[in-house]
């Protein structure tokens, strides 16, 4: 069980760092974005993650999500630890399933 509340931390953490600040940055450059498509998202992505923003905001979550999972009472852990790490880590799954997905299917042969 510790295991896969360590690997839950750590995805949850990485995603929820990842998802929270880009719908915020998505939704703030959706009119002067002059790129369309797969490719603005995908730049600003890889743009997020290389700033230190992303890696503060991972050790973040990362610490809160580590403590909640240690907490004794049963409905702040799943208030705090299993709801956010599982819908975290299911949400930025799904998409890197969905690029992938993509990437393969419409691939030049």
């Amino acid at each position: 069980m510790n295991s896969l509340k360590t690997t839950l931390t750590v995805l949850g953490a990485i995603f929820a760092a990842l998802l929270i600040p880009a719908l915020w940055i998505v939704v703030h450059q959706m009119g002067s974005q002059r790129q369309t498509g797969i490719g603005a998202i995908a730049g600003g992505v890889s743009e997020f993650l290389l700033s230190p923003v992303f890696w503060v905001l991972a050790l973040v979550f990362f610490f809160f999500f580590l403590r909640m999972s240690k907490v004794a009472s049963e409905a702040v852990r799943i208030l705090f630890f299993w709801i956010p790490t599982v819908a975290a880590s299911f949400i930025g799954l799904l998409i890197v399933g969905g690029y992938t997905y993509l990437f393969l299917h419409f691939r030049p042969h």
